[in-house]
């Protein structure tokens, strides 16, 4: 059992559940000797970032919010006192005027609900449960309830509500369709004010407007109290917004304003006091009409009639206990033949005799019983290939002609024929072919929905966006679709659950059904749902395992799921007589009958790949040579490779050229030679399904040679892994990561809501069985369900882990935070203000903690207006999608035309993070975070960007090379250019060194000791 020093409180996590059952190690997996680093020590804070503070009804003791941990603190200042539990996740504290207790918001459980304790810290009691979200808690004058936002009316927007404290008895106090949110009691205590705002849909989320103060009475009226002056609508910033509205004992309205890349403290409709960064949170207000706050890292009293502000100094220890754990060995070398596991898209013929399926970059066919057999034999990308209902025909996307589109092959010929007219200006991938045979359903990559005729081409969108959705599964009348799609708790936070709808093709109309009472379909991609040949059900995944359900005749659900196994399941598909199910489990095909109590059977696949090493002897001539190691660079240096390794560096030979045995000379004589690139957030591989093999190519061209995934569909990362490993695509080495896991509440297709311990170890056996190289812990996990995943990954996996999240993780071992500051459950992050600063607790204790960062310069865009050519290389044309090139160069061309401050303001608030705890010797690894193709432009613009605004180039470089190799665990093979190490490796006109934009300039790249020019990397789509 994991016994785990929790800053102060001593928590037994009971993990002995998941290491007694799960005894499912990678197949062969090696481990070091011995466990890196442990880090154990106390450290002290004096700043706080997003810290919200109550204050005691007596003026003389301040509770406030430091990193998820109440504290207590004398208004005087001093060592503050710890009060709770990190695994309570207690936040937004408010002292009850009665002076007897305080009430916040915790998320212990999985959602959040109003808590109440005494002001010691003892007596803690959950007054609001359920599965809706209790946030931003407000006591009343009297001290006998509590007003709170919350979803849990479970209508699509939060609204106010009220808690007796004494019964718990609930009052709905508005139901209009905005949401309402952040209460404030009227000091008479006859109306509650909360910010009000319209759910605003933005890309990858939403957001609120928050203009808008209004005020509901006893009776229900509601009545505007403020409302925020018209932004003038600059293109840059979204527009002002209040945060956290209160009233002083006299009235006076008091509210944080946060926009443009500042947030300041209102009171009576004017600024006031000195801070530049306030934080989103109430203020308290102290005996003399002063006003208590917190803002640029400290808490503050301004005296209102003086407009003068002091600070109350604190400091606070937090405890690191983080063990060493032993990493497991990764095998660069063997060639030793291995099962395929990265299965992708299996499915049954009609006949029921065939499968067919996605592995090695090829498309295969296997007959039950048989040997697979590759029915396609280029270096394209194929996907999501689906038979005709003859089974004679199979329909698939490749991106032969330069771009995903649907082709048509015919199984008995092997010829192939192009579907529709697209000239690229869209994706079309996600095909299924109806059951009458004359019509395709796909998606784009915008995920919107399509209807192509398969006679004439022609398509037709039946169903706009939403955001990636399942693959579309047909009726068998062919008049119906049905998906999984996300279905959002409300518009101030992105997350929802996965239901199944259900779309009328005649009409457009369609229906949302839920998988289950407050239960999701897992995940959004293969998993269903699809409907039975006849039409009386359909599959889909859930809590890991499949269930049918029935559904009407017209394919809307109409009733229960039913179980039918217990095993980890993925990609379900029926067999033409609706009486059998294909499916995945933990990397072997399986069949079962499609009712409850079947027994699973497997069906062998006979399928094996080896590594495929260089056989060659290279010789690279190098001008000047960087090995990543430091500042210094060396003059004309000859390195030669033999297979994928570097066996020597040596001085310049006159006669480097003619040594015998050499299979190939390269002469950079006039060119840098420096570590491959890294990107150590990646998703997707760079968007490979809408990419296709022109994203892997385009990643190598611009000299990224390693990505790091922080979370993906599990099977498709194998499938990139095996390919890249059997020379079977060209492209960067890749690492996989489990699929993300998460909360009750989702939002990406591919992450996984987790419904408690049991799951926790099917997920972890799952993982295993993928061989992942890392895991990541999402927005909704809470930490307690966090530091199992944790224990797991390090103890029983020897691999590494990245959370959303800073502390507490931080403080037991979580390897990385995979953002500066990103998407979050509270709506604002512990690590990063909302004007983008960082204080003191972030600065000190992720250095302390030896706990890496991964910088997703999001803002990064604004460097266009500084190199507006950077969107006309010549390699984007070749290898770019056309429609995503498109989107970049209208991005590029907006930045230039607004010379984006804000942006630019923001980004160097991020390096300004970045350079202090590389100073303090904290590990800052770089990463873009997104789905698209051509993301290596703005990841790149953030790694110039880091020189830019205040690190060395070489500075700049190393958190793209040997700083994640190290961080990862692979330091001893990558990295670096050294003898013995992996030649992995770029050459570049120029010297990055000196100009840190001749990054830019790749000429050549080598991976895996494998040389590729840029023509050659651009080669297969020049005709395109």
């Amino acid at each position: 059992m994991l016994s785990v020093r929790l800053a102060g409180f001593h928590s037994v996590l009971p993990l002995s559940f998941a290491i007694a059952a799960c005894t499912m190690p990678v197949a062969s997996a090696q481990f070091e000797k011995a466990p890196g680093k442990s880090v154990i020590k106390s450290v002290a804070v004096t700043e706080g970032t997003n810290m919200a503070a109550t204050v005691s009804p007596d003026g003389k003791t301040i509770v406030f919010d430091l990193q998820e941990t109440l504290w207590s603190l004398p208004i005087g200042g001093g060592t503050a006192k710890r009060l709770t539990d990190p695994f309570l996740e207690p936040a937004r504290p408010d002292w009850s005027p009665k002076g007897d207790l305080i009430a916040f918001q915790g998320y212990k459980g999985g959602q959040f609900h109003i808590w109440v304790m005494k002001p010691d810290g003892t007596g803690v009691r959950q007054l609001t449960n359920g599965h809706g979200d209790d946030r931003e808690p407000r006591v009343s004058p009297d001290g006998t309830k509590v007003a709170f936002a919350s979803d849990r009316a479970m209508k699509g927007n939060y609204d106010i509500w009220v808690v007796d404290i004494a019964s718990g008895a609930l009052t709905q106090k508005t139901s209009t369709e905005k949401e309402e949110y952040e209460p404030t009691w009227a000091p008479d205590g006859q109306s509650i004010a909360f910010v009000s705002g319209v759910g605003i849909a933005r890309g990858h989320g939403a957001s609120v407007s928050g203009v808008d103060i209004e005020s509901v009475n006893a009776s229900g009226a509601i009545k505007q109290v403020y409302s925020l002056p018209k932004a003038d609508g600059g293109a840059e910033a979204a527009a002002p917004h209040i945060e956290s509205p209160s009233f002083s004992p006299d009235g006076k309205l008091a509210f944080t304003l946060v926009g443009a890349g500042k947030s300041e403290l209102v009171v009576d409709g004017k600024k006031v006091g000195e801070a530049e960064d306030v934080f989103p949170f109430y203020v308290s207000w102290l005996p003399g009409g002063k006003a208590l706050y917190t803002g640029d890292g400290k808490i503050l009293v301004t005296d209102l009639t003086a407009d003068k502000s002091t600070s109350i100094p604190f400091s606070a220890n937090f405890d690191i206990n983080r063990p060493g754990y032993r990493h497991r060995i990764y095998d660069f070398d063997s060639t030793a033949p291995k099962q395929v596991r990265g299965i992708l898209h299996p499915q049954l013929s009609p006949d029921g005799k065939q499968v067919l399926f996605e592995a090695l970059n090829q498309l295969w066919l296997m007959p039950l019983g048989g040997k697979p057999e590759a029915i396609t034999s280029d270096t394209y990308y194929k996907q999501d290939a689906s038979f005709s209902p003859d089974g004679k025909s199979i329909v698939f996307s490749t991106d032969a002609d330069g771009f995903e589109s649907l082709h048509i092959m015919d199984l008995s010929t092997k010829r192939v024929r192009r579907v529709t007219h697209s000239t690229g200006d869209a994706a079309e991938v996600s095909a299924k072919w109806s059951p009458d045979g004359k019509s395709i359903a796909f998606l784009d990559q915008e995920s919107a929905t399509f209807v192509a005729d398969v006679a004439t081409g022609d398509t037709k969108e039946v169903l706009k966006e939403f955001f990636y959705p399942s693959e579309p599964s047909w009726s068998p009348d062919s008049k119906t679709l049905t998906m999984a799609v996300l279905k959002p708790f409300n518009m101030r936070f992105r997350e929802g659950l996965s239901e199944i709808l259900t779309l009328d093709l005649a009409t457009g109309k369609y229906v949302l059904t839920p998988a289950a009472p407050d239960n999701t379909i897992l995940t959004r991609g293969l998993n269903g749902p699809t409907f039975s040949p006849d039409g009386k059900q359909i599959v889909f995944v859930m809590d890991d395992f499949l269930w049918t359900m029935p559904v009407d005749e017209k394919g809307i659900p109409s009733g229960s799921a039913v179980q039918l196994n217990h095993e980890n399941s993925d990609s379900p598909t029926w067999s033409g007589d609706s009486k059998t199910i294909l499916y995945l489990s933990n990397t072997k095909l399986h069949t079962i009958a499609a009712r409850p109590g079947a027994v699973p059977t497997a069906v062998p696949v006979d399928l094996t790949y080896q590594r495929k090493l260089p056989t060659s002897k290279v010789v690279i001539y190098a001008g000047t040579f960087w090995n990543g190691l430091g500042a210094e660079t060396t003059k004309d240096v000859d390195i030669t490779v033999v297979k994928n390794r570097i066996v020597s560096i040596n001085p310049h030979s006159a006669n480097a050229a003619k040594v015998a045995g050499i299979d190939k000379y390269i002469d950079a004589h006039d060119k840098t030679v420096m570590p491959g690139l890294w990107e150590s957030h990646n998703h997707m591989y760079g968007a490979i399904q809408e990419a296709g093999d022109a994203g892997g190519r385009l990643w190598l061209a611009y000299g990224f040679t390693t990505l790091q995934s922080q979370g993906d569909e599990g099977y498709l990362q194998e499938e990139i892994k095996e390919s890249f490993a059997a020379d079977a695509r060209v492209g960067p080495r890749y690492f996989a990561s489990a699929e993300i896991f998460d909360g009750e509440r989702i939002f990406y297709p591919t992450n996984r809501a987790i419904h408690g311990d049991a799951q926790i170890q099917r997920e972890f056996e799952r993982a295993q069985s993928l061989e992942v190289d890392n895991y990541k812990t999402y927005v909704r996990l809470p930490h307690e369900q966090q530091a199992k995943f944790v224990d797991l990954a390090h103890n029983k996996a020897g691999v590494w882990i990245a959370s959303h999240y800073g502390l507490p993780g931080l403080t037991y071992g979580m390897d990385a935070m995979s953002h500066v500051s990103a998407t979050s459950r509270w709506g604002y992050a512990y690590t990063r203000s909302l004007s983008g600063v960082t204080y003191g607790d972030v600065r000190t204790l992720f250095p302390a903690a030896d706990m890496a960062m991964i910088s997703t310069a999001f803002a990064s865009t604004s460097l266009y207006s500084l190199d507006p050519t950077i969107a006309d290389d010549p390699r984007l044309q070749a290898l770019d999608q056309p429609w995503a090139l498109k989107a970049l160069k209208t991005t590029r061309d907006r930045m230039v035309k607004t010379s984006p401050t804000v942006n630019s303001e923001a980004l160097k608030r991020e390096d300004e993070t970045l350079i202090a705890l590389m100073k303090a010797g904290g590990k800052i690894m770089a990463g873009i975070d997104s789905f698209s193709p051509g993301l290596m432009i703005p990841l790149e613009m953030g790694i110039r960007a880091e020189a830019v605004n205040g690190m060395k180039p070489w500075q700049a470089l190393q958190t793209a090379t040997i700083i994640p190799a190290r961080a990862f665990g692979y330091g001893k093979d990558l990295g670096s250019l050294e003898v013995g190490k992996i030649a992995d490796l770029d050459i570049v006109d120029g010297n990055p060194l000196g100009n840190i934009n001749d990054m830019t300039k790749i000429a050549g790249v080598m991976v895996n000791g494998r040389y590729y020019t840029q023509a050659e990397l651009q080669a297969p789509f020049k005709k395109n």
